[in-house]
């Protein structure tokens, strides 16, 4: 029964986690789900994960019953069989006395076995995590950082050799990767790598790092193989920056400092010596300037995963924490990509001069980055194709390099008479209806992982100093924001709980909570009927007749059974309708709150309390608490009320007196109580919160290992996590100090109230006040109606719990949004009078969550039907927000938008993936096809062992960058819209996809409108018309050519990305 009841818990949680992670992916994804109108999709999708989840509960709570049937109808059983048995053996073999002190014994005993429930089943879950925990404990590994073998040379020179290295990734055996590939990179050289997504660039960067070996071949350093060298000192002559960096939720000033050489440089430098460092490298990473601006400075927090900043923002950082270091290899993978033209040439001469007398390996798709290497490789399918410097592959004329960079040519000024000033669009007054075709958003796709490598140092008494003032910091801070959101609550529990509105959700299932209901009260006067049977059955043993004892005893033995046989069924029955609708109102509570997010503002999620992580965390926890309000704590409280009132009549039915004696020490029985339940849940919850520190930093270590492995920052998170654990441990060891004070209390007072008892209870015989049979039932009646009480009082934090949670539900489904994708409210269209006009007029606007940080300061742009209207500019000039005014994803504060009308992939196959870009998300296997040729990724897919039925993964995680892409690209041409926004959609593509993506993009373009955001220019070189804009004001406005013969910001955009030969 264990077995089947573990079985249906472990299948309900699978099925909540695999709901859990739906929800994850679609609220960190919700602009994507958004602009494909996918939230009925979504919604389904949860739905059936749910429902799942809610049959497999429902299974649970059945086999739940039984097993609390079968074990209580045991118990009484054994009880009938055990007073029937002991009255055979009187006068023979026993007498009376030794009859009932046996029995008594083994009630005890039988009360200590159910007393060790909670302890066994703890030890049961313990021992089958244990073995998991053990397992991974135990586990060699191949390449282990930690690790004090492998060679340590005194220096490292940086001369790195690949010679016939094959590859294929482990999960992926049959897709090779590398194919004999060699290379050799001189000391101190500059070599890039370029070629087609998927051609083995980024793998050689991996296996280099030593996050691999590879299949055949070696891969050395200074002449050593790297699987001859120590893990750690391997790491820590690697620095990378790679396209998509990984930021720690940490202040910008921490992540920083992640980045030096020291594990905590806080117990080795001044504060005024680590802030010069910090304001260099920041300066050399040109992120001052922006870091400054930031509400807190360097002390702004950056986010989980550095959420909060722009994809240019966390790259300067990144860069920044690099620069603090000085590795003797450089590893720059698309390390400038998320940047705007204009800080990229900056950054670029920064990390030119950190290139300088170390060997770096670039990999990079924008060819104006690497046209200064030493040695430019050309890839292709895991092999080298051609290499050479940039004149000397340039020299030939139709090989791949040249290729490449003719794809990324910008052309020169056509010979045209231009005006000096560029055209200003007039205002017209545009059309306010909604095309249902809706948007298409395809944004650049980008790789994870950023990281330097550190060094690894003992822990010192300054270093545990250092760590013990910032997990003490931590604490403090998160004592602040519990406090405040302490405040909170105590606020929100002065409102009443809507429980009518709460069973109302409920009232389909009237008749199973009713039943549930009698069941639980029938199961709440189980004990006091105990109570009277038990002291009739005592009553009997003292009978010297052996005839009527016999009788007596065959009589009450069978009332045991009865109670037996009904202890089974309302257990049974109770548990199993309180179980099946609380599954259901959990079902239903999770549904329309996660329908409810799905509705809300963007703006909604930007405000750090509604982070993907604490909304999807109150997405299943708040649920399962309100369960308990028609659950298991409902048919428990039912089954108390029914076991007070039951108690209390018997009670003063067979002697008030003594009932009002032992009733004097009530207030101490229920104390005792519920100390005891105290002891048996101990200090959970206090422990569980302290954890919680602890468990985000090792949460946020293992989701971002592949950082913390290049940072070789093990330690330090070891460290750090050590550091945490102190607290929880020692309000565990004090809270089983108290608990442990409590249980033996609690038996005190039982005994004591056992010894009022049974002196009172003599008084009132010997004088006449009582019969000596309704003592004991009297004392027994009362006692277990004082430990229902202490129970009871023990349900009371639970109750505020799930009030809490039921009022967060309740104000989340009452919230009204700003920008309700589900309202049927608003002027609508047929799609075919639609024409595609496009304009924002005078725009001003700041995003919620950032009220002083201006972003749209007047800027206007317009885009005529059928018009291609391409928008540069630095990061942060309001570009993106542009998309995201177009979208409706926010509203301006000032200004007008009017409109005739990123990409993230979800854990679908290709087919799902593309087909969700359709009208209802239905596409026939042509149409698919058709858009996976134009994007140019149908080859690659049919290539996969499940073609279009391979799933992709998490966000794509089993693509690369580029593949990722394209099939994002695939979803919105699949689509057919009037206007079409293209957010950096070829930035991840290398220049040949590039090329044949740009020209289906240029045809699908064609009669409608569309608005292009780009760094790279080559891209928008076609363009109608090109927005120019800085500090969120449009600086020039015209045609390409227009623009550059104006020889202004433009002229200097394009001159930056030329790819024109170099002089000598």
């Amino acid at each position: 029964m264990g077995k089947s009841l573990a079985a249906r818990k472990s299948g309900g949680a699978t099925a909540y986690a695999e709901a859990g992670a739906i929800a994850q992916e679609v609220l960190s994804s919700l602009r994507t789900v958004t602009a494909f109108g996918g939230q009925k999709r979504e919604l389904e999708r949860y739905s059936e994960k749910l429902k799942v989840a809610e049959w497999m509960g429902i299974r649970g709570a059945v086999a739940n019953g039984l097993a609390v049937g079968v074990a209580f109808m045991i118990i009484f059983a054994t009880y009938s069989l055990g007073f029937w048995y002991g009255g055979k053996l009187i006068p023979e073999y026993m007498n009376s006395g030794q009859v009932i002190t046996t029995f008594f014994s083994i009630i005890i005993g039988a009360f200590s076995l159910g007393l060790l429930g909670p302890s066994l089943a703890a030890i049961s879950s313990a021992t089958g995590v244990a073995g998991t925990i053990f397992e991974t404990i135990d586990r060699v590994s191949p390449i282990n950082p930690f690790s004090a073998e492998g060679a340590r040379p005194e220096s490292c020179l940086g001369h790195v050799v690949f010679e016939n290295v094959d590859f294929h990734y482990p999960q992926r055996a049959e897709v090779p990767i590398l194919k004999k590939f060699s290379l050799r990179v001189e000391a101190g050289k500059t070599v890039a790598l370029v070629g087609a997504s998927g051609s083995g660039k980024s793998t050689i960067v991996k296996l280099l790092e030593r996050f691999y070996d590879p299949v055949a071949g070696t891969v050395s350093v200074d002449g050593i193989n790297v699987r001859d060298l120590n893990v750690g000192w391997l790491r820590k002559q690697i620095g990378i920056v790679s396209q998509e960096p990984i930021l720690f939720d940490r202040t910008v000033r921490e992540n920083l400092l992640i980045g030096m050489q020291e594990d905590h440089p806080e117990s080795v430098y001044s504060k005024g010596v680590l802030d010069a460092k910090i304001e260099q490298a920041c300066r050399i990473a040109n992120a001052w300037d922006f870091i400054q601006s930031l509400p807190n400075g360097l002390d702004t927090s950056v986010g989980e995963a550095g959420g909060m900043m722009s994809g240019g923002q966390k790259q300067r950082i990144a860069i920044a924490r690099a620069v603090m270091r000085d590795p003797k290899i450089l590893l720059l993978d698309e390390a400038t990509s998320a940047l705007d033209t204009t800080s990229e040439r900056v950054v670029q001469a920064a990390l030119d001069v950190a290139s300088k007398g170390r060997t770096t390996i670039v990999v990079a798709h924008r060819l104006s980055t690497i046209k200064n290497a030493d040695l430019i490789v050309v890839m292709g399918s895991g092999e080298i194709i051609e290499q050479g410097t940039h004149n000397e592959l340039l020299d030939k004329e139709n090989g791949a390099y040249a290729k490449l960079v003719a794809a990324q040519a910008l052309r020169e000024a056509e010979e045209q008479s231009v005006e000096a000033k560029p055209k200003k669009e007039a205002v017209s007054s545009g059309s306010e209806k909604a095309s249902e075709s809706g948007f298409i958003v395809a944004d650049a796709v980008r790789k994870e992982g950023d990281a330097v490598v550190l060094k690894m140092e003992a822990t010192t008494s300054a270093a545990k100093l250092a760590l013990q003032t910032a997990a003490q910091a931590r604490r403090d801070k998160k004592k602040a924001e519990e406090e405040e959101k302490k405040k909170e609550e105590k606020q929100k529990l002065k409102r009443g709980l809507p429980l009518f509105r709460l069973y109302a959700m409920n009232a389909s299932e009237w008749w199973i909570l009713l039943l549930g209901s009698i069941m639980a009260g029938g199961n709440g006067i189980v004990f006091p009927l105990f109570s009277i049977i038990f002291s009739e059955i005592i009553n009997v043993f003292g009978n010297p007749n052996d005839d009527e004892r016999n009788n007596g005893l065959r009589f009450w033995s069978l009332m045991f059974v009865a109670i037996s046989l009904g202890s089974f069924v309302v257990n049974v029955v109770s548990i199993t309708c309180f179980g099946t609708a609380g599954e259901r109102l959990t079902r239903k509570l999770r549904e329309k709150t996660f329908e409810a997010l799905l509705r809300q503002e963007i703006a909604f999620f930007d405000d750090e309390k509604h982070s993907t992580g604490i909304i999807t965390g109150q997405l299943s926890e708040d649920a399962f608490q309100v369960q308990g309000l028609v659950g298991q704590s409902m048919a428990t409280l039912v089954q108390l009320a029914a076991g007070i009132v039951a108690g209390l009549v018997i009670a003063f039915f067979n002697g008030w007196q003594l009932s009002l004696v032992v009733l004097g020490t009530m207030p101490l029985m229920g104390a005792a109580g519920q100390l005891q339940m105290s002891m048996m849940t101990g200090f959970g919850s206090k422990t569980k919160e302290a954890y919680e520190d602890a468990s985000n930093i090792s949460n946020e270590a293992i989701d971002q290992i592949r950082t913390v492995m290049t940072l070789t920052k093990e330690k330090m998170f070891l460290d750090l996590y050590k550091e945490n654990i102190r607290e929880p441990h020692r309000i565990a060891i004090k809270g089983g100090l108290v608990a442990a004070i409590g249980f033996s209390f609690g038996q005190a007072v039982i005994f004591l109230t056992y010894a009022l008892a049974f002196y009172a209870g003599s008084k009132f015989v010997i004088n006449g006040v009582m019969e000596a049979p309704n003592v004991l039932k009297v004392m027994f009646a009362v006692i277990f109606t004082a430990i229902s009480l202490g129970q009871a009082s023990s349900l009371a934090p639970n109750y505020v719990k799930a009030k809490l949670a039921a009022l967060n539900i309740f104000d989340l489904l009452d919230r009204t949004s700003r920008i309700n994708p589900a309202s049927t409210e608003g002027a609508t269209a047929n799609p075919s009078e639609v024409k595609g006009i496009a304009e924002v007029k005078d725009g001003v606007f700041n995003y919620p969550a950032r009220p002083d940080v201006p972003v749209l300061q007047g800027m206007s742009i317009k885009a005529l039907p059928g018009q291609t209207v391409a928008l540069v500019g630095p990061s942060g000039c309001g570009k993106s927000t542009m998309i995201g005014i177009m979208e409706r994803w926010y509203d301006l504060h000032e200004g007008r938008a009017e409109f005739d009308e990123q990409p993230v992939l979800f854990n679908y196959s290709v087919r799902d993936n593309i087909a969700y870009g359709a009208p209802n998300g239905v596409a026939s296997q042509e149409e698919i096809e058709t858009a996976a040729r134009k994007a140019n990724i149908h080859d690659f897919i049919v290539s996969l062992p499940e073609g279009y039925n391979t799933f992709v993964g998490s966000k794509g995680g089993q693509l690369s960058g580029g593949q990722k892409q394209r099939v994002a690209i695939a979803r919105a041409l699949i689509r057919n819209p009037k206007l079409l926004l293209l957010d950096e959609a070829t930035s991840a593509l290398d220049s040949e996809s590039e090329k044949v993506v740009q020209q289906a993009l240029d045809v699908a373009a064609e009669g409608r409108t569309t608005v292009v955001i780009a760094h790279r220019l080559s891209t928008i070189q076609n363009a109608d018309h090109i927005v120019v804009c800085k500090a969120g004001q449009v600086t020039e406005q015209g045609t390409y050519d227009e623009l550059l013969k104006l020889n202004g910001q433009f002229a200097e955009l394009v001159a930056a990305q030329s790819l024109a030969k170099q002089e000598d």
